[in-house]
């Protein structure tokens, strides 16, 4: 007497758990790297931001009067990042957004002259970056605003804090959010 062995596959069922297991993981994972990428390019930008502010510093030495600083003075003093500059201009400035940075002169209120303070002009920062850049930059400023809100003010007597909530709710565009970092 032979006994037939029964052949047992899977059924639709079991095929289709172990398909939405892998399809929940992976967006699980999909999630967590974008969020990681968004944090790095914070970081990266955050360093960059604090290069150019130093390498201001640097070259005006001691003198708190920016007379004619620009992209391209910035450019041709070597202290902007090389990941930033553009190969085929000696003005133009990007950041790792695909935004631009400028580079300018301003008067700081309250703290002299003109041409006593200078801005990093960042456009173009996504919104899932916007507060994190804001808040990791902007500790060495004076004075930082988000898409025109004042989220730092050194000048008033808010003094050296940046209100996070203020900073969270004027980053709203999804791509396009412009960051102004000044410094006396």
């Amino acid at each position: 007497m032979r006994f037939k062995k029964k052949m047992r596959g899977f059924t639709l069922i079991e095929v289709l758990l172990v398909v939405g297991f892998i399809a929940l993981a992976s967006i699980g994972v999909y999630i967590t790297y974008n969020k990681v990428q968004s944090g790095n390019a914070a970081n990266t930008e955050s360093r960059n931001i604090d290069t150019i502010r130093a390498g201001i510093k640097n070259i005006y030495g001691g003198s708190t009067n920016y007379k004619d600083l620009s992209n391209q003075v910035a450019l041709q003093a070597r202290i902007v990042p090389d990941n930033m500059r553009t190969a085929d201009s000696n003005t133009a400035i990007t950041n790792s957004f695909g935004g631009a940075v400028v580079i300018a002169t301003t008067r700081f209120p309250g703290a002299g002259a003109e041409n006593n303070a200078f801005t990093i002009t960042y456009d173009g920062v996504p919104i899932d970056v916007c507060a994190k850049l804001a808040t990791g930059a902007g500790a060495g400023f004076n004075l930082v605003t988000v898409n025109g809100t004042v989220v730092k003010d050194t000048s008033k007597t808010t003094g050296n804090a940046l209100d996070v909530a203020a900073t969270a709710g004027a980053c709203s565009l999804d791509a396009g959010n412009v960051l102004i970092f000044t410094s006396i």
